[in-house]
């Protein structure tokens, strides 16, 4: 008999084998990060391959590419939706061992993974536009309720298996290439900003 405390995601499914813990919002974080991390370097990457020109886009952070990684998260929603409905996980979560499962720990239809994915992409991620807000107020709500708004809304529960050394080797490369990518992008502005400190100018002048 599956145990619940209205929605709570802390429970034991003993005939499914299932258990599942409120997971913090930082591993949360961290998937989802890896996620938009690898999914937008295959983008990038196919653009370029077809779209040469395109190169100081995907490697700026004008408005134009702005523009492009706003279009990517809007294309991850149906990426996501379709992972989750076929495997229950992506590689940023299957990395922190987790997966998506309704209250009974039955497989998500895609319907259901894309009401959860469009669920995030306003009230997690904030369209990429109110983000800070959104996360804020999200964070709020998984410690208070120990479940985010979308699972509790949609009856869905975290999974989390046990992490193995490999997996959490992996998640140190990859979080290190996202500090590498991040600031490679901001490269520019880092460097601007150093020229236009007093003791760099008085150097530069000379």
């Amino acid at each position: 008999m599956l145990k619940t405390n209205e929605q709570s995601t802390n429970f034991v499914d003993l005939n499914k084998g299932l258990v599942a813990l409120t997971v913090s919002p930082v591993t949360r974080l961290c998937a989802r990060a890896i996620d938009m991390f690898i999914f937008s370097f295959f983008c990038a990457f196919i653009t370029v391959i077809f779209f040469p020109s395109y190169i100081n886009v995907v490697g700026s952070l004008d408005e134009e590419s702005i523009i492009f990684y706003l279009s990517v998260m809007v294309i991850w929603i149906f990426v996501e939706s379709l992972l989750i409905s076929k495997l229950g996980t992506t590689l940023g979560k299957w990395l922190f061992g987790m997966r998506i499962k309704s209250v009974r720990g039955d497989q998500l239809k895609y319907m259901q993974a894309l009401k959860r994915s469009v669920a995030v992409w306003f009230n997690g991620i904030g369209m990429g536009v109110f983000t800070l807000i959104t996360m804020v107020v999200s964070f709020n709500y998984l410690v208070n309720e120990g479940a985010t708004s979308w699972d509790k809304d949609g009856n869905l529960i975290l999974v989390q298996d046990e992490i193995r050394l490999y997996r959490r080797v992996l998640q140190v490369i990859f979080c290190f290439f996202i500090i590498i990518a991040i600031a490679w992008n901001f490269r520019q502005v880092i460097i601007d900003k150093i020229k236009e400190t007093p003791i760099m100018s008085h150097y530069l002048i000379k």
